[in-house]
């Protein structure tokens, strides 16, 4: 029934901000997966008034550890 629902269910949108070389926001997104380019940065919110302004660190999404790397650290502990 678990596996049902979750079919059901529709991918969470994520929020990005384009950032470029100086670390100024340039523009603000929300999709369901990263956008095209190297310059988008996940968020865990969009707020316009970083546009124009430098991206807050606290801003940023920790990226997720994959599968495989997270079985490693488990085996070495």
């Amino acid at each position: 029934m678990l596996a049902l629902y979750s079919l059901l269910l529709r991918p969470r949108t994520r929020h990005f901000a384009l950032v470029d070389r100086h670390g100024i926001c340039r523009a603000l997104r929300q999709c369901r997966q990263i956008p095209e380019g190297s310059d988008w940065v996940e968020v865990d919110e969009c707020l316009p008034t970083w546009l124009n302004r430098p991206l807050p660190g606290s801003a940023c999404v920790q990226p997720q550890a994959s599968h495989a790397r997270a079985r490693r650290r488990l085996a070495l502990s």
